[in-house]
């Protein structure tokens, strides 16, 4: 899980990105990465899209899903 510090970095994230227009979240299936993204997709009303970092895909995983955001 996330530090305290962690926390305090992704809530900070979460203050810089809020008016960006972020309109898709995309996070790997790891609980870290996941923490961390978790301020920003709710702030944004996101439903952040997860990829596998398993299987020697997960540059593929990152791409594929930003095909289908962007689609």
């Amino acid at each position: 899980p996330l530090s305290d510090a962690g926390r305090l970095r992704a809530d900070a994230l979460r203050e810089r990105l809020r008016d960006a227009g972020i309109g898709t979240v995309i996070v790997s299936d790891r609980r870290r990465t996941a923490e961390t993204a978790d301020p920003l997709a709710r702030a944004a009303g996101l439903a952040p899209i997860v990829v596998a970092t398993s299987g020697g895909a997960h540059v593929a995983a990152v791409a594929d899903a930003v095909r289908r955001a962007w689609s």
